[in-house]
């Protein structure tokens, strides 16, 4: 069975040589202006474009760096194909015509037919397939290539970044993709890389050498090149097999899923049902429910609670306040809008004294003597004065986790205005972040390493806790504290539950009717070192059952906000927001909903 690709006129071609546009954002450190921001979404906007013109596919585009047909998100074919949230738009076109190429050059139903059950088996097929069809680019399409292969390269750097290289299966997996990548494309292995690949390239040679030099010669037809393909699978699955012995050796039998096994994944080829965003998962934690719920820290000497002030030098939050004003100010949000919106929604009637001189009412005994005076005189009534009131007080807690670094300016932007027009209404609001003080655990880690990295030992993370902008301030004197959120380096990793518990005692302290907790967070909890000290459901199940325990007290309420995540499985009542183009009306538009629902 033959099957080669047709390519629409100039699909691939480069968008565009701007440095920015090219790498999807500003250099790691730095920060993009909200101008540079619009004109990198439009480019991306021209890739889709481009992207529905050469497949025939209306409703195609990206969102949150996944592909997305309509509301459907489409399935990733091959494992250097699922992007990292700062993924380049180059990139993310390379993704797009990778699946264009999938969707022309391979029988799908015979693909699946063939596929393995076993799931290294099943990614190895997956990807031979994938590198199939990218050797099957026309030399039309010149653009494509150079796309597919800035995809490969960049997937490149994000597996040595992850750690993944570091283990035996991953140092196998990767070095069979440069492999075989190099054999059937007949492409060079980058030179840096050579070194590092030598070893397991000489020990693969002499196992996989026969069918990997048959996948080139046989790529043009699907069924003949499927042969060598599962012989190589097979073969492959087995040494991955043996070396994930070899990494748990190396871990000391620490039962729990190892993190290179995320490389067989089945999320990765499974159908999506339709839903506009994924769900975040939640398991048992065996940890949590040996300790009877009792939710561990195995030190606090690192933790922090502090202020944006004392994170951020005066001069830097002062000229992140200014690119925050820029920002609300070129997305065009509305304070007065948005304050009368709130006073429908959340207003309620109460009374406000009584407005005296009336032509009706219960009479002003005031005015008695003029009555007497003047009988004719009909203005001596007083009637209760009804005025709206918002007895609220708002606590705004934001996830500071790695991925939300995306979407800063569209949520700092969002909660500044809301924050604005909250105290415009009398409404009590606190902002607060969480995050961690350094990557993978950082002192706290080193500190459980000396102790023999005991198993079970709860939380291991330099907590940190930020107030953005405290109740008692108000906007006009807590107005600069916002600004922190823009500071790139401030989002590391997440320990949500701890957090809400911060959060929702200090909001159970304040007075008033209403208290509400919300928190605004596109993923799960989730902190590595922790996950590897005790299984990678102890920080959600934490989570879940600190909702449960202050949703108990009746104290406050609690809502979730998710960035393109549902998170339902946290938060019974919730509501799932995309931002993907920066839309802080989106995220405006979720909070006055959650807040509406009582």
């Amino acid at each position: 069975m033959s099957t080669q690709p047709t390519t629409a006129s100039g699909a691939g071609a480069p968008l565009t040589a701007d440095p920015t546009t090219a790498t999807g954002g500003p250099p790691p450190g730095t920060q993009e202006s909200p101008r540079a921001t619009r004109r990198r979404e439009h480019f991306r906007e021209l890739a889709d474009a481009q992207a529905r013109a050469a497949t025939g596919r209306p409703g195609l585009h990206h969102r949150g760096g996944r592909l997305y047909d309509g509301p459907k998100r489409l399935a990733v074919p091959a494992l250097h194909l699922d992007p990292a949230p700062e993924a380049s738009l180059a990139s993310l076109r390379g993704i797009a015509d990778a699946v264009w190429l999938r969707w022309k050059a391979s029988n799908r139903d015979l693909h699946r037919s063939l596929r393995p059950a076993e799931p290294a088996a099943r990614t190895v097929f997956d990807l031979l397939e994938q590198l199939r069809v990218e050797s099957l680019v026309p030399d039309s399409a010149p653009g494509a290539r150079r796309n597919l292969a800035l995809r490969f390269d960049e997937w490149s750097g994000e597996f040595l970044a992850s750690g993944l290289i570091d283990t035996k299966v991953g140092l196998i997996i990767f070095t069979l993709a440069h492999t075989a990548r190099s054999r059937i494309l007949a492409v060079a292995i980058p030179a840096h890389l050579e070194d590092l690949l030598e070893h397991t390239r000489f020990d693969l040679a002499e196992k996989i050498g026969a069918p990997l030099r048959q996948l080139r010669r046989n790529r043009h037809d699907q069924g003949s090149f499927a042969g060598p393909a599962l012989e190589l699978a097979g073969i492959v699955a087995a040494l991955a097999e043996e070396a994930a012995a070899e990494d748990e050796l190396a871990r000391g039998g620490r039962s729990g899923r190892a993190p290179e096994l995320a490389l067989f994944d089945e999320e990765r080829e499974a159908e999506d049902d339709g839903d506009d965003a994924a769900v975040a998962g939640l398991g048992q934690s065996q940890t949590l429910s040996a300790a009877a719920g009792q939710y561990a820290v195995f030190t606090r000497a690192y933790d922090e609670t502090t202020t944006a002030l004392k994170l951020v030098r005066p001069v830097r939050l002062r000229e992140l306040r200014r690119r925050l004003d820029e920002a609300i100010s070129e997305r065009g949000l509305s304070v007065h809008r948005l304050t009368h919106r709130l006073e429908r929604e959340l207003a309620r009637p109460g009374t406000d004294g009584f407005d005296a001189g009336q032509p009706e009412g219960r009479l002003d005994r005031r005015r008695l003597a003029q009555l007497i005076a003047a009988p004719s005189q009909t203005l001596v009534f007083e009637t209760e004065r009804i005025v709206p009131r918002t007895e609220l007080a708002l606590t705004v807690l934001i996830d500071c986790s790695g991925s939300m670094r995306t979407h800063q300016f569209a949520i700092a932007s969002a909660v500044d205005t809301f924050t604005r027009a909250g105290d415009a209404l009398g409404i009590s609001v606190e902002v607060l972040g969480f995050t961690t003080r350094s990557w993978t655990g950082g002192r706290a880690k080193k500190d459980w390493q000396r102790a023999g990295s005991p198993l079970g030992a709860g939380r291991i993370a330099e907590r940190r806790h930020i107030v953005l902008l405290d109740a008692d301030a108000g906007y006009r004197r807590g107005r600069a504290g916002l600004a922190a959120l823009l500071r790139s380096d401030l989002y590391k990793e997440g320990l949500d539950g701890e957090a809400l518990d911060w959060a929702a005692a200090r909001l159970a302290r304040r007075e008033a009717e209403r208290r509400v907790v919300l928190v605004i967070s596109d993923g799960s909890p989730s902190d590595a070192v922790t996950a590897n000290a005790n299984d990678e459901e102890y920080l959600g199940a934490h989570l879940r059952r600190t909702v449960d325990q202050w949703t108990a007290t009746g104290q406050v309420e609690i809502a979730g906000l998710g960035v393109g995540l549902d998170l339902s499985v946290f938060y019974d009542r919730h509501q799932t927001v995309d931002i993907d183009a920066g839309d802080a009306n989106a995220v405006i538009t979720g909070m006055v909903e959650l807040l509406s629902r009582r």
